[in-house]
Order: C-alpha cells, then sequence, then structure tokens
C-alpha cells in the first residue's frame, strides 16, 4: 500500500486494554496502537475478552470524527477478513455487529467507544481482538472460539500479521474517510456477511425477530426482511439459524 492512514504507531509492551489506554491518554487523530500482551480485554456490554500472552493481538485505532462509529467497525472487519483470505483460510465472514468468524467458531471481536463533548462526538476509538496463535488447549473453555493456528495448523509470525492488518485497515479507512467511498465498504460488509445468505434471529431484551439481513443504511442501521414485512435494527445480538 502506498499511503498510511495513521499519522502515530505505537507498541505496548503490556497494557490493561488498548481501547483505555487511548481513552485516558491524549493524543492527535488518527493513531493506532497495538500489543501482544493485553490483560483485561473487553468485548460489547463489559463482556470479558480473554487474552494470551504472545498469542493474542489487541490493536486499538482512534479517529476524531463524527463519522457513525459502526461504519469503522466496518473497515476493521474487512481488514481482518483481507488477512484470513491472503492465509487461504476459507469460510471466514462477518456477524453484525462486530464479529469476524470462521465457518461456526469466533475468532475475533470488535468495540467501538465515543469520547463525546457537549453531545457531539468528539472522538471515536476502536478496538479489535484476534485470537492467532491460541491452541486448543488455550480455548477450551470457550464453546465457539478459534485461532488463525487451529485453523492452519501453523504459528503465525506476530508482528507480520499486524504489519499486514495495519496495511489493510489504512486501504479501507482511505476509502470511508478520504474518499467518501461508503458504497464499496456497504457492498464489501453485505457480501462477507452470512446473514445476508441465512435465515438469522435477531434478539434484544424480550424482542426477538427471524428473517434475513435485508439491507444496511447510510447510519449503520440494519434491516432485517421478516416475511414480507421490514424491520430497521440498532443493536441486540443475531444468531444464525
Amino acid at each position: 500500500m502506498d499511503k498510511d492512514f495513521f499519522k502515530e504507531e505505537i507498541y505496548l509492551k503490556k497494557i490493561d486494554s488498548t481501547n483505555n489506554y487511548l481513552k485516558l491518554t491524549s493524543f492527535e487523530d488518527n493513531i493506532i496502537i497495538y500489543t501482544f500482551n493485553q490483560t483485561k480485554g473487553r468485548g460489547r456490554r463489559d463482556r470479558e475478552w480473554l487474552d494470551f500472552k504472545n498469542k493474542n493481538l489487541a490493536i486499538s485505532f482512534l479517529i476524531k470524527s463524527n463519522l457513525n462509529p459502526f461504519w469503522l467497525i466496518c473497515t476493521a472487519s474487512l481488514a481482518l477478513i483481507d488477512i484470513l483470505i491472503s492465509l487461504n483460510i476459507k469460510n471466514c465472514w462477518i456477524k453484525w455487529p462486530n464479529d469476524i468468524y470462521i465457518n461456526d467458531k469466533k475468532l475475533s471481536g470488535i468495540l467501538a467507544e465515543t469520547v463525546r463533548s457537549q453531545e457531539k462526538i468528539e472522538k471515536i476509538i476502536i478496538g479489535i481482538g484476534i485470537n492467532i496463535n491460541n491452541d486448543f488447549k488455550d480455548l477450551q473453555m470457550l464453546k465457539n472460539a478459534t485461532s488463525i493456528y487451529i485453523e492452519k495448523g501453523k504459528k503465525q509470525n506476530l508482528k507480520r500479521l499486524y504489519r499486514n492488518y495495519k496495511n489493510h485497515l489504512s486501504g479501507w479507512l482511505i476509502e470511508l474517510i478520504d474518499n467518501n467511498n461508503l458504497n464499496l465498504i456497504r457492498g464489501r460488509w453485505k457480501e462477507l456477511n452470512l446473514g445476508s445468505f441465512k435465515k438469522i434471529k435477531w434478539v434484544n431484551e424480550d424482542k426477538t425477530i427471524y428473517g434475513f439481513i435485508y439491507d444496511i443504511k447510510d447510519d449503520g442501521t440494519l434491516v432485517i426482511k421478516s416475511n414480507n414485512d421490514l424491520y430497521e435494527v440498532k443493536s441486540g445480538d443475531i444468531q444464525v439459524e
């Protein structure tokens, strides 16, 4: 890739949470940080994300923008899919809104957080955790987890994988922010979202909808088609039937 989207890059030998580090520290725009030793990773709704020293990759990047955070989640997802395809890993897909799967196993989760000032978004922080060199023993307590090592049967160079990921992420962020190419990102995201092709169940508290993913709007709202009705949802969980 010819152009690097990021103005600054920081490697952290050890950190509790890469997202927290960016939230609590003052940085300029377009910075990316990474570590192979995150001790207190977390996902949506403060769910725990298990990290293993020198086996996982944790990345966070900061964008000062009022852009809908969902589209930044999309760029982070698409960059990882690019890596998996380059490794010849089959059946990788995106599970709305923020997970990357291989077959029926979760490989990665993405967390978006915003910092607001006077009700306006001041900056957006996107964090992604990726299982890379975990073996079956590491993940045995997690029923639906996998790693690149498990899928490939070969250990990966963590630093090289990070570099490749950053390059692909830069490319997608340039398309989104510099080129305003939302249609390209939306189209690729839908193409890689298994829920677009199989029956899904959407669940949010006491509400449930069965149907198919029909569309995604410019504000990131998901449109589900159930029989002949269309439902717009902005939160909740998707289960592929």
